[in-house]
């Protein structure tokens, strides 16, 4: 059975994760980033953070359900300050080799910008596949991955996801110096108010293309899914 329903299950998701972002951006540029005038620096400088990943990884090291390889990974983690990616790997690999145990020789991934497996749109699963994948990650990737993703995607612990968007535009030489994170929010604002647009290369002020990897995820960390592997 082709995928073709995770592209309908993305989209959705992408609306209600807009919906939610918003919420929460919208706060925090009521309270962190220096209003619509601040440059980029301003608002990374006032923004809101989570807690250090280190923080998260000593609590998750109190939890008696890990794995030992998990718990092997988070130790190493907390003396190294990161989960490094020969661990994901291993993640992966052990995942991978109980997938072609049940059955399931010939999954094919894509490699995300952020170093994450994702399935690929054309792999062909059956009625047994979701049983199969909660089964095969527990004590390989269904926390590592999640970490480790967390890790690559917002090192720096913003809560503002534009920010976390804007940062991965600027690195990636998509957008110059003086773009915000209060024009990302505005643009994709716009996106879901109902608003009328022509494409979005006009709302963002950047080429959007749907073949740009590069773009695509660094929109899907401010929110917004077009499609792809994010």
């Amino acid at each position: 059975m082709k995928r073709n329903w995770i592209s309908i299950r993305r989209r959705t998701i992408s609306l209600i994760a807009i919906s939610t972002l918003l919420l929460l951006q919208g706060c925090a540029s009521s309270t962190g980033n220096g209003g619509p005038s601040a440059s980029f620096e301003e608002e990374k400088a006032n923004a809101e953070r989570y807690e250090p990943l280190v923080d998260n990884w000593k609590m998750l090291l109190k939890n008696s359900d890990l794995s030992d390889f998990e718990r092997d990974v988070l130790e190493r983690a907390v003396e190294n300050g990161k989960i490094t990616q020969d661990d994901y790997e291993q993640a992966q690999s052990k995942y991978l080799e109980c997938m072609v145990s049940e059955g399931y020789d010939k999954l094919k991934f894509n490699k995300r910008p952020d170093g994450i497996y994702q399935l690929a749109e054309d792999s062909e699963v059956d009625s047994g596949y979701g049983d199969a994948v909660v089964k095969c990650s527990e004590g390989t990737t269904m926390r590592i991955e999640a970490l480790y993703r967390d890790q690559q995607d917002n090192p720096e612990r913003y809560k503002d996801h534009s920010i976390i968007a804007v940062q991965c535009l600027r690195d990636s030489g998509i957008v110059d110096s003086s773009y915000t994170a209060a024009q990302f929010t505005k643009a994709l604002r716009k996106t879901s108010d109902g608003s009328d647009f022509q494409n979005y290369s006009e709302v963002f002020g950047f080429p959007v293309n749907s073949d740009d990897s590069q773009t695509m995820y660094c929109l899907s960390l401010g929110g917004l899914n077009l499609g792809g592997e994010f």
